[in-house]
């Protein structure tokens, strides 16, 4: 679908372009992701600035499909991702951070990045703040820390109920 909308629809709607991106990233092949974005030339942040907010994000996420954790952690750290008022690129960007040091092995730091940003009430029980909190799981796991990640998790069914 977003391959047949013409491309000056998205200029003409740039947080359409934005959530265009976001699909894009997210559809697990990398190779056609990056060659859709490529052909949108999404690079040119005069043109495209819905989509520049988010583009960090958007090639983090493609990063990590490729298995790429550092090139994600590069992207991440070096561009702040403006998150203003949109729970799910907040939560996203979390998630694709913590899920990136952890890869890498800095379990630690994976954790610390959601402690440092804690999930609010009012934004519980949605999909990507599972998602969100569940890499926090997977950083203890992964650590060999069993206990506690199961501890964890029986707080995240609580909530999720």
């Amino acid at each position: 679908l977003l391959e047949r909308l013409p491309r000056e629809t998205l200029l003409d709607h740039p947080d359409l372009a934005e959530l265009a991106c976001l699909a894009i990233s997210m559809t697990a092949f990398p190779d056609h992701a990056e060659a859709q974005l490529d052909q949108l030339d999404i690079d040119d942040a005069q043109r495209w600035p819905g989509a520049a907010r988010t583009l960090p994000l958007v090639r983090a996420v493609i990063a990590l499909q490729r298995d790429d954790a550092q090139q994600a952690i590069a992207l991440l750290e070096s561009h702040r991702v403006d998150t203003t008022g949109n729970p799910f690129l907040r939560y996203l960007r979390l998630s694709a951070l913590s899920v990136s040091y952890a890869a890498a092995g800095r379990y630690a730091r994976a954790r610390t990045v959601l402690e440092s940003e804690p999930i609010q009430a009012a934004d519980r029980n949605n999909d990507i703040t599972i998602i969100a909190e569940s890499t926090y799981a997977l950083a203890l796991l992964l650590e060999g820390n069993a206990r506690e990640a199961a501890r964890f998790t029986t707080t995240l069914e609580v909530s999720a109920s």
